[in-house]
C-alpha cells in the first residue's frame, strides 16, 4: 500500500514540473534562435531559386551560392530543405559537366529518401544517367538495375520503359548488344501491353541498332520496317519527319553493309529529302557524306566527289571541325584512286591538321597513313616511313585492331624495299597478329548473332503462346458471358412464372453440367496440343544448331581458303612497282577462284603469267596453287624464262602431278587442267621486246606509236588433260614503245551471257578495249565493268572473270 502510495506522488510530481515548463515563456535567446533560424531556412531558399533559373550565372558568383547553400544547410538540418538542396546541387553540377561532384550530391541525396520509393526511383535512374555520362558505365548499369528492380516491384511500367531503353544504350556503349536487345524486346512487350505506339516504334528502332552490330542483318531489317510503319501512320510533323529520316538512313546503312549499294541509295536519298524539307542542314550533310561513301564504293569517283564536297560546305558553315576532317579524308581516298595524288595529298594534310587541333588521335590515323601511302608510291620512302610510324602510334592509342593491322602492313612493306628484314618481319608479326585477333572477334560476333537470332526465335514462339492463352481466355470468359446472360433470362422467367420454377431450374443445371464437360473436353484438347507444339518445336531447335554449327564452320573454311588464295595473288604495291599503271578486273564466280596472276622479275626482265583453272570455287582455287608452286620451280628454282618452255614445263609437271595416283589418273585427266598466257618483257632503250605464248589464252594491246589495237591468239592446246603431245606451244615477239598497254586475262568475261543466252563475247571485249584505250586505265576499269554489268542484266555470273590493263 505504501508502495502504490509513493508511485502516485512521483508522478504528480513530474506531471506538475511538465506543466510548468508548458506555461512557462521561452527566453529571449530562444526567441532569437527561433528567429535566426526562419531567416537562415529562407536564405537557403533564396540561394535555391537563384540556382534554378534559366539564366546563366557568373561562375564565381555561382561558386558562392553553392558554398553558402551548402554552410547553411549543415547549420539548420532541415530535413526537407536538406533533400531539396542536394537535388538542386546535383542537378546544378550535371550542368556544368561535372559528373563526378553531382554523383557525390545524388549519394547524399540517397541517403535521405531510403524509404521514400518514389523519390529512390527518381535518384537512382539520375545516378545511372550521370555516371553514364561520366563514363562509368558498370556503376550507370548497376544503379539502372536497381531502380528496374524498384519500378518492377511498385507496378510503373511507363517509368520502367524508361530505365530500360538507357540502360540497353549503356550496354550498346560497352559492346554488349546481345544483352542490349534482350533489353529492348523486354520493353517492346510492355510497350505492346500498354499499346504505346510512340514507345514501340522508338524499342523496334533501338533493337534494330542492336541486332546491326550483332550482325544479324534480316532481324534489324525487319525490326527497322517496324518501326518505320508506325512512325508513318503519326501525324506528320517535323519531329516525326526528322525521325522518319533517321529509319531511313539506318535502312541505308544495313543495305550498305549487305553489298546492296543501289538500295542503300535509295534510303539515303529519301532521308536528305527530308532533312533538306525541314532545313535540318547538319543532318543533311551526314546523308551528303554517307551517299558519297556508297558512289566511292561503286568506283563512282566523280558522283562520290560532288556529295563530298556538298556536305564539305555545310559542316564548314556549321564549323563542325570532326565532319569537316571526315571529309577531307574521304575526298583524299577519291583522289587517289582517281590518281590525282597531288589533291590526295592536299586533303590528307587538311584533315590531319583539324584532327591536330582538336586532339582527336582516331581521327589522325587515316591522314597519317594515307600521307605515307602516297610518298610511297612517288618512292619517297624516307617520309612514307615518317607518317607511317605516327600512323601506327596513333593507331595503338585508337586500340582498334584494324588500322594497327593496316599500319603494320604498310610498314612492313616499306621495310622490306628499304632493306630493314628485321624491322619488316616484325610488322609482318604484328599484322598476322592482328589479324588473328580480327578474326577471333569475327568468330565471337558470330556466335552472339546466332544466339541473338534463337533468342529472337524464342521471343517470336513465346509471343505465339501468349496470344494463344490470351485467346483462350477470351473464349472461356465468352462462354462465362453467355452462360450469365442465360441465368438472367432464367431468373426473370422464374419471376414471371413461378409455377415452371423447378423445371426451369433442372434444365440450367442440367446445361451447366453439359457445358463444363465441354470445357473440360477442350481443356485436356488445348493442353495436349501445346505438349506436341512444344516437342516438335524442340526437335526444330536441335536440327537449327546443328545447322547452324555446319554453316558456321563452312563460312570460316571459305574465309580461310580466300585468306589463303589472296596472298598468292601479286599485292598492289608489288604491281605498283613494276608497271606505271595498270588495272585488275577480279571477280570470283564463288568466293575463292579458280582463275589466278603470277609475277617475277628477273635482271630487270618481267615474266607475267595469267591462267584460267579447270572449273571455278574450291576445285578451282586448289588448282590455283598447284599452278602457282609448279610456277615457282619452273620460273624462279630452273630460271626458265622462254614463254614457250614455260608452258610445256608446266604442261608435263601439271601431268606428273596429278597422275602421281594412279587409280584417280582417269577421272583426274578429264577435268584438271588450265588455259595460261605467258608474256616475257625486256626493256630495249625507248621501246620494249614482248615474247608471247598462250595455251588457248590470247593477249590483246595497244600500240601508243600507231594508235591501234592488236591481237596475239594462243596455241589452240590446253595445259593439262587429254593433250597432243606433239603439238607445240606458238611463240611470238613484238616491239612496243613506251606507254604502250597489254591486255589479257580468261575467258570468263567474253562467256557471259546476257537474260537472251547471248555471250558477251572477244568482238564486244575488243570494241571496249579499243574505244576506251586513250582513257587513264582507272577509267578504262570502271568502263569495262559498267559495260559487264550492263550485259548481264542480273543473270548468274556463269565463270570466274580476270581481265588485266598493263601500261609498259
Amino acid at each position: 500500500m505504501f508502495y502504490k502510495v509513493f508511485i502516485c506522488l512521483c508522478i504528480l510530481l513530474h506531471n506538475g514540473r511538465v506543466f510548468s515548463q508548458l506555461t512557462q515563456k521561452p527566453t529571449n535567446s530562444e526567441q532569437k534562435e527561433s528567429k535566426d533560424s526562419i531567416a537562415n531556412v529562407q536564405k537557403a531558399y533564396e540561394y535555391l531559386k537563384l540556382l534554378k533559373q534559366r539564366k546563366p550565372l557568373d561562375s564565381n558568383q555561382q561558386k558562392n551560392y553553392i558554398e553558402q547553400l551548402v554552410q547553411l544547410i549543415k547549420q539548420e538540418k532541415n530535413q526537407a530543405l536538406t533533400q531539396e538542396a542536394y537535388w538542386q546541387l546535383g542537378q546544378t553540377a550535371t550542368q556544368n559537366k561535372q559528373y563526378k561532384q553531382a554523383i557525390k550530391w545524388y549519394k547524399k541525396y540517397l541517403k535521405l529518401v531510403r524509404q521514400d520509393s518514389k523519390k529512390l526511383g527518381k535518384v537512382l535512374f539520375r545516378l545511372g544517367q550521370t555516371s553514364l555520362k561520366a563514363h562509368q558505365l558498370a556503376k550507370a548499369n548497376e544503379y539502372f538495375q536497381q531502380t528496374i528492380v524498384l519500378y518492377e516491384r511498385e507496378k510503373l511500367p511507363d517509368k520502367l520503359l524508361q530505365v530500360l531503353n538507357k540502360q540497353g544504350q549503356t550496354y550498346g556503349r560497352q559492346g554488349k548488344y546481345q544483352i542490349a536487345a534482350r533489353l529492348y524486346r523486354k520493353a517492346l512487350r510492355i510497350s505492346i501491353s500498354l499499346g504505346k505506339k510512340k514507345s514501340i516504334s522508338i524499342f523496334y528502332n533501338n533493337l534494330g541498332i542492336a541486332y546491326k552490330n550483332l550482325g544479324a542483318y534480316i532481324q534489324a531489317l525487319d525490326a527497322y520496317y517496324k518501326s518505320l510503319t508506325i512512325k508513318q501512320k503519326f501525324k506528320p510533323t517535323k519531329k516525326t519527319r526528322q525521325s522518319i529520316a533517321a529509319t531511313y538512313n539506318n535502312l541505308g546503312i544495313i543495305y550498305k553493309l549487305q553489298g546492296e549499294t543501289e538500295k542503300a541509295l535509295e534510303f539515303y536519298k529519301k532521308g536528305l529529302t527530308i532533312r533538306l524539307r525541314d532545313n535540318k542542314q547538319l543532318l543533311a550533310a551526314h546523308c551528303y557524306n554517307n551517299i558519297a561513301e556508297v558512289y566511292f564504293k561503286q568506283q563512282k569517283h566523280q558522283l562520290a566527289l560532288e556529295y563530298y564536297l556538298k556536305s564539305l560546305a555545310i559542316k564548314t558553315k556549321e564549323n563542325d571541325l570532326k565532319g569537316i576532317c571526315s571529309n577531307y579524308g574521304g575526298m583524299g581516298q577519291v583522289y587517289v584512286a582517281q590518281k590525282d595524288e597531288t589533291k590526295g595529298l592536299e586533303c590528307f594534310q587538311k584533315a590531319l591538321s583539324i584532327a591536330q587541333s582538336i586532339q582527336s588521335t582516331p581521327l589522325m590515323v587515316d591522314p597519317l597513313l594515307g600521307i605515307g601511302n602516297i610518298y610511297y608510291h612517288q618512292k619517297n620512302y624516307p617520309n612514307a616511313l615518317k607518317y607511317f610510324l605516327q600512323g601506327m602510334t596513333a593507331a595503338k592509342k585508337t586500340d582498334s585492331p584494324i588500322k594497327v593491322k593496316e599500319a603494320a602492313s604498310l610498314l612492313a612493306d616499306v621495310y622490306e624495299i628499304t632493306g630493314k628484314h628485321q624491322k619488316a618481319l616484325k610488322n609482318h608479326r604484328l599484322f598476322k597478329k592482328m589479324a588473328d585477333k580480327l578474326l577471333n572477334e569475327e568468330n565471337t560476333k558470330t556466335i552472339a548473332r546466332l544466339e541473338a537470332q534463337f533468342e529472337f526465335k524464342q521471343e517470336k514462339d513465346s509471343l505465339q503462346n501468349i496470344n494463344h492463352t490470351q485467346n483462350i481466355e477470351l473464349e472461356k470468359k465468352a462462354i462465362a458471358v453467355r452462360f450469365q446472360r442465360n441465368i438472367n433470362i432464367l431468373v426473370v422467367f422464374l419471376l414471371l412464372i413461378t409455377a415452371a420454377f423447378a423445371v426451369s431450374y433442372y434444365r440450367g443445371q442440367r446445361k451447366e453440367k453439359k457445358l463444363n464437360i465441354v470445357l473440360t473436353s477442350q481443356k485436356e484438347e488445348i493442353l495436349q496440343s501445346q505438349e506436341e507444339i512444344a516437342s516438335q518445336r524442340d526437335i526444330l531447335e536441335k536440327k537449327n544448331d546443328i545447322l547452324s554449327i555446319y554453316q558456321r564452320r563452312i563460312r570460316q573454311s571459305f574465309r580461310a581458303a580466300q585468306l589463303i588464295q589472296q596472298s598468292i595473288l601479286p599485292s598492289s604495291l608489288i604491281m605498283q612497282q613494276f608497271f606505271n599503271d595498270y588495272f585488275i578486273f577480279y571477280l570470283p564466280k564463288d568466293v575463292v577462284s579458280g582463275d589466278f596472276y603470277w609475277i617475277d622479275h628477273q635482271h630487270n626482265k618481267l615474266i607475267l603469267v595469267v591462267a584460267d583453272c579447270t572449273g571455278h570455287g574450291v576445285p578451282g582455287a586448289f588448282m590455283t596453287l598447284i599452278g602457282s608452286k609448279l610456277l615457282d620451280k619452273i620460273i624462279k628454282t630452273n630460271k626458265v624464262t622462254s614463254p614457250q618452255k614455260i608452258l610445256h614445263l608446266l604442261n608435263m609437271e601439271l601431268d606428273n602431278t596429278l597422275n602421281s595416283n594412279k587409280q584417280e589418273t582417269d577421272s583426274m585427266s578429264i577435268v584438271a587442267g588450265m588455259d595460261a598466257s605467258v608474256i616475257y618483257i625486256e626493256p630495249q632503250n625507248l621501246q620494249f621486246k614482248i615474247t608471247f605464248a598462250g595455251a588457248k589464252n590470247r593477249l590483246m594491246y595497244f600500240d601508243a606509236a600507231k594508235n591501234e589495237l592488236g591481237e596475239i591468239r594462243g596455241t589452240r592446246k590446253s595445259i593439262g588433260g587429254y593433250q597432243d603431245v606433239h603439238k607445240p606451244y606458238n611463240e611470238t615477239e613484238l616491239m612496243l614503245p613506251k606507254d604502250s598497254v597489254l591486255y589479257l586475262g580468261s575467258d570468263g568475261l567474253a562467256d557471259q551471257n546476257n537474260n537472251l543466252r547471248k555471250r558477251f563475247g572477244w568482238e564486244m571485249l575488243k570494241t571496249i578495249l579499243e574505244r576506251n584505250a586513250h582513257m587513264p586505265l582507272d577509267q578504262q576499269k570502271e568502263l569495262l565493268v559498267e559495260a559487264f554489268q550492263q550485259y548481264q542484266q542480273g543473270e548468274e555470273q556463269r565463270d570466274d572473270i580476270l581481265w588485266m590493263g598493263l601500261m609498259l
